[in-house]
Protein backbone atom coordinates (compact mmCIF):
# COMPACT_ATOMS: atom_id res chain seq x y z
CA UNK A 1 0.00 0.00 0.00
CA UNK A 2 1.40 3.47 -0.95
CA UNK A 3 1.61 5.94 1.51
CA UNK A 4 -0.77 8.38 2.23
CA UNK A 5 -0.96 11.44 -0.55
CA UNK A 6 1.76 13.99 0.37
CA UNK A 7 4.29 10.59 0.68
CA UNK A 8 3.44 11.40 4.58
CA UNK A 9 3.22 7.79 6.33
CA UNK A 10 0.44 7.26 8.75
CA UNK A 11 0.32 5.14 11.69
CA UNK A 12 -1.69 2.10 9.71
CA UNK A 13 1.41 2.30 7.47
CA UNK A 14 4.19 2.11 9.94
CA UNK A 15 2.23 -0.78 11.95
CA UNK A 16 1.80 -2.69 8.42
CA UNK A 17 5.80 -2.28 8.04
CA UNK A 18 6.76 -3.39 11.43
CA UNK A 19 4.69 -6.29 11.00
CA UNK A 20 5.70 -7.77 7.27
CA UNK A 21 9.45 -7.04 8.94
CA UNK A 22 8.45 -9.14 11.21
CA UNK A 23 7.11 -11.87 8.85
CA UNK A 24 10.06 -11.75 6.76
CA UNK A 25 12.22 -12.48 10.17
CA UNK A 26 9.99 -15.33 11.29
CA UNK A 27 10.37 -16.66 7.94
CA UNK A 28 14.57 -16.40 8.53
CA UNK A 29 13.73 -17.69 11.75
CA UNK A 30 15.26 -14.74 13.47
CA UNK A 31 12.81 -15.15 16.12
CA UNK A 32 14.30 -12.31 18.70
CA UNK A 33 14.28 -9.45 15.84
CA UNK A 34 10.84 -10.73 15.17
CA UNK A 35 9.62 -10.25 18.50
CA UNK A 36 10.89 -6.61 18.51
CA UNK A 37 9.49 -5.30 15.46
CA UNK A 38 5.94 -7.44 16.46
CA UNK A 39 6.42 -5.38 19.98
CA UNK A 40 6.93 -1.81 17.66
CA UNK A 41 3.86 -2.66 15.43
CA UNK A 42 1.66 -2.87 18.27
CA UNK A 43 3.15 0.38 19.99
CA UNK A 44 2.00 2.55 17.31
CA UNK A 45 -1.08 4.28 18.84
CA UNK A 46 -4.36 3.20 17.48
CA UNK A 47 -7.68 3.62 18.89
CA UNK A 48 -9.30 0.38 16.38
CA UNK A 49 -7.76 -2.44 16.69
CA UNK A 50 -7.29 -3.92 13.31
CA UNK A 51 -6.48 -7.10 11.25
CA UNK A 52 -3.34 -6.46 11.48
CA UNK A 53 -2.97 -5.59 15.26
CA UNK A 54 -5.10 -8.92 16.16
CA UNK A 55 -2.44 -10.83 13.94
CA UNK A 56 0.31 -8.98 15.68
CA UNK A 57 -0.59 -9.50 18.67
CA UNK A 58 -1.27 -13.74 18.19
CA UNK A 59 1.96 -14.09 16.70
CA UNK A 60 3.66 -12.02 19.68
CA UNK A 61 2.22 -14.14 21.98
CA UNK A 62 3.81 -17.39 20.20
CA UNK A 63 6.71 -15.55 19.43
CA UNK A 64 7.26 -14.73 23.48
CA UNK A 65 6.90 -18.12 24.15
CA UNK A 66 9.39 -19.39 21.94
CA UNK A 67 11.97 -16.94 22.58
CA UNK A 68 11.58 -16.12 26.49
CA UNK A 69 9.51 -19.63 27.66
CA UNK A 70 6.30 -17.42 28.93
CA UNK A 71 4.04 -14.38 27.74
CA UNK A 72 3.12 -11.76 30.33
CA UNK A 73 0.45 -9.49 29.00
CA UNK A 74 1.97 -7.03 31.65
CA UNK A 75 5.02 -6.72 29.30
CA UNK A 76 2.65 -5.04 27.22
CA UNK A 77 2.99 -1.44 28.99
CA UNK A 78 3.50 0.35 25.54
CA UNK A 79 0.04 -0.84 24.35
CA UNK A 80 -3.40 1.23 26.18
CA UNK A 81 -4.97 -0.20 28.38
CA UNK A 82 -8.06 0.02 25.93
CA UNK A 83 -6.28 -1.70 23.29
CA UNK A 84 -5.03 -4.25 25.25
CA UNK A 85 -8.76 -5.43 26.23
CA UNK A 86 -9.55 -5.39 22.63
CA UNK A 87 -6.44 -7.36 21.73
CA UNK A 88 -7.00 -9.79 24.85
CA UNK A 89 -10.42 -10.61 23.08
CA UNK A 90 -8.85 -11.53 19.76
CA UNK A 91 -5.76 -13.70 21.58
CA UNK A 92 -8.19 -15.68 23.67
CA UNK A 93 -6.89 -18.59 22.36
CA UNK A 94 -3.22 -17.82 22.10
CA UNK A 95 -3.56 -16.53 25.65
CA UNK A 96 -4.76 -20.11 26.85
CA UNK A 97 -1.88 -21.79 24.80
CA UNK A 98 0.26 -19.67 26.45
CA UNK A 99 -0.79 -20.83 29.55
CA UNK A 100 -0.85 -24.83 29.11
CA UNK A 101 2.82 -23.67 27.32
CA UNK A 102 3.74 -21.98 31.28
CA UNK A 103 1.68 -24.04 33.39
CA UNK A 104 0.79 -27.13 32.00
CA UNK A 105 2.55 -30.07 30.66
CA UNK A 106 4.05 -31.24 27.52
CA UNK A 107 0.67 -33.69 27.35
CA UNK A 108 -1.51 -30.39 27.98
CA UNK A 109 0.29 -28.64 25.40
CA UNK A 110 -0.15 -30.87 22.69
CA UNK A 111 -4.08 -31.42 23.47
CA UNK A 112 -4.47 -27.57 22.95
CA UNK A 113 -2.35 -27.22 19.76
CA UNK A 114 -4.91 -30.19 18.31
CA UNK A 115 -7.89 -28.66 20.03
CA UNK A 116 -7.13 -25.24 18.57
CA UNK A 117 -5.14 -26.13 15.02
CA UNK A 118 -8.14 -25.28 12.59
CA UNK A 119 -7.99 -21.60 14.15
CA UNK A 120 -4.12 -21.58 14.37
CA UNK A 121 -4.13 -22.47 10.47
CA UNK A 122 -6.56 -19.81 9.46
CA UNK A 123 -4.08 -16.80 11.24
CA UNK A 124 -1.55 -18.85 9.22
CA UNK A 125 0.09 -19.68 12.79
CA UNK A 126 0.07 -23.14 12.27
CA UNK A 127 3.90 -23.59 11.64
CA UNK A 128 5.13 -21.87 13.96
CA UNK A 129 2.54 -22.83 16.90
CA UNK A 130 4.18 -26.40 16.20
CA UNK A 131 7.68 -25.15 16.94
CA UNK A 132 6.61 -24.62 20.91
CA UNK A 133 6.35 -28.61 21.96
CA UNK A 134 10.12 -28.65 21.02
CA UNK A 135 10.61 -25.12 22.68
CA UNK A 136 9.27 -26.51 25.84
CA UNK A 137 11.88 -29.38 25.70
CA UNK A 138 15.10 -27.19 25.21
CA UNK A 139 13.55 -24.50 27.71
CA UNK A 140 12.51 -27.30 30.42
CA UNK A 141 16.31 -28.77 29.97
CA UNK A 142 18.00 -25.46 30.03
CA UNK A 143 16.73 -24.60 33.46
CA UNK A 144 17.22 -28.46 34.86
CA UNK A 145 20.99 -27.98 34.12
CA UNK A 146 21.07 -25.02 36.17
CA UNK A 147 19.62 -27.16 38.90
CA UNK A 148 21.68 -30.57 37.91
CA UNK A 149 25.24 -31.61 37.36
CA UNK A 150 24.45 -34.74 36.63
CA UNK A 151 21.17 -36.49 36.10
CA UNK A 152 20.10 -40.45 34.93
CA UNK A 153 18.60 -39.45 30.82
CA UNK A 154 14.91 -41.37 32.49
CA UNK A 155 14.89 -38.90 35.62
CA UNK A 156 15.57 -35.87 33.05
CA UNK A 157 12.91 -37.23 30.45
CA UNK A 158 10.44 -36.84 33.17
CA UNK A 159 11.16 -34.09 34.84
CA UNK A 160 11.17 -32.25 31.07
CA UNK A 161 7.94 -33.45 29.94
CA UNK A 162 10.32 -34.98 27.35
CA UNK A 163 8.57 -38.40 25.43
CA UNK A 164 11.26 -40.51 26.39
CA UNK A 165 14.80 -40.63 27.24
CA UNK A 166 16.00 -40.89 23.90
CA UNK A 167 14.05 -37.88 23.05
CA UNK A 168 15.19 -36.00 25.70
CA UNK A 169 19.13 -37.30 25.06
CA UNK A 170 18.66 -35.90 21.48
CA UNK A 171 17.53 -32.77 22.85
CA UNK A 172 20.49 -32.01 25.28
CA UNK A 173 23.05 -33.01 22.01
CA UNK A 174 21.32 -30.49 20.07
CA UNK A 175 21.34 -27.61 22.79
CA UNK A 176 24.81 -28.78 23.61
CA UNK A 177 25.73 -28.51 19.69
CA UNK A 178 24.20 -25.25 19.32
CA UNK A 179 26.85 -24.42 22.32
CA UNK A 180 23.50 -23.40 24.57
CA UNK A 181 24.45 -25.75 27.58
CA UNK A 182 27.35 -27.51 28.19
CA UNK A 183 26.44 -30.90 28.52
CA UNK A 184 27.38 -34.72 27.87
CA UNK A 185 25.07 -37.81 27.20
CA UNK A 186 26.83 -41.19 28.60
CA UNK A 187 23.59 -43.45 27.05
CA UNK A 188 26.07 -46.46 28.06
CA UNK A 189 25.75 -45.60 31.29
CA UNK A 190 21.86 -43.70 31.15
CA UNK A 191 23.34 -40.47 32.61
CA UNK A 192 23.64 -36.79 31.53
CA UNK A 193 26.19 -34.78 32.81
CA UNK A 194 25.99 -31.08 33.00
CA UNK A 195 28.09 -28.31 33.72
CA UNK A 196 31.95 -27.41 34.30
CA UNK A 197 32.91 -31.02 34.53
CA UNK A 198 31.92 -31.68 30.71
CA UNK A 199 35.02 -31.91 28.92
CA UNK A 200 34.83 -30.52 25.02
Amino acid sequence: RAPAAGGVATGDDVTLFYYYYAMVLLGLERFEDALQCLKCALAVPSYVATDVLAAAYKKLIVVELLVHGEFRPEGLRFVASLMQRKLNFFGLTYSKLAKSYSFGTRDELLQSLDKHADEFSRDGNLNLVRRLPTALLHQSILRISHTYLSLPLAELAALSHAPDSAAAARAVEALAAAGEVRARVEEGEGFVFFGGGVEG
